[in-house]
């Protein structure tokens, strides 16, 4: 009896396809994501599929209202901005320890510390783009267990 509801079990997910290259990108539903609408909202964390709406949280949107998708893993969002901060905090207080005590010139490295803590706030995402106007489709699809497993 488990083995066939096992077999019968789907999934939705989100398939974007490159419409010259014909690659394809499948991303499972609940995963994170950050998208960019076409008059300009970002919206991003978990996502669900409904239909041809992704809700995220609150927000519903129509998959002919997106402009760009990109995955948002919550690792590589956290360790990239983390390691950012840091090593700005870490830069710049070294530049000002050594400008004190050693050479007024040290005081330089202030301005790559800052410029590293800004982009660590900004929450840099190293994930791909998928645009809408760089030939990439969205569209709701539903998987079963054995094509996931694949």
């Amino acid at each position: 009896m488990f083995l066939s509801n096992l077999s019968w079990a789907q999934e939705s997910a989100l398939k974007i396809t490159n419409t010259t290259t014909q690659k394809e990108v499948i991303i499972k539903e609940n995963k994170r994501i950050k998208i960019k609408t076409l008059d300009g909202n970002k919206i991003s964390g978990r996502f669900k599929l409904k239909n041809t709406t992704i809700l995220i949280g609150k927000e519903q949107i129509d998959l002919e209202d997106i402009q760009s998708i990109k995955p948002n893993p919550v690792l590589i969002s956290v360790l990239g901005s983390g390691v950012l901060i840091y090593g700005g905090i870490i830069t710049a207080g070294f530049g000002v320890i050594i400008g004190v005590f050693v050479d007024s010139t040290a005081f330089l490295l202030a301005i790559p510390g800052a410029a590293m803590i800004y982009a660590g706030i900004q929450s840099t995402n190293i994930s791909k783009n998928y645009k809408r106007d760089k030939n990439w489709n969205f569209e709701i699809i539903t998987l079963s267990e054995t094509t996931i497993s694949q």
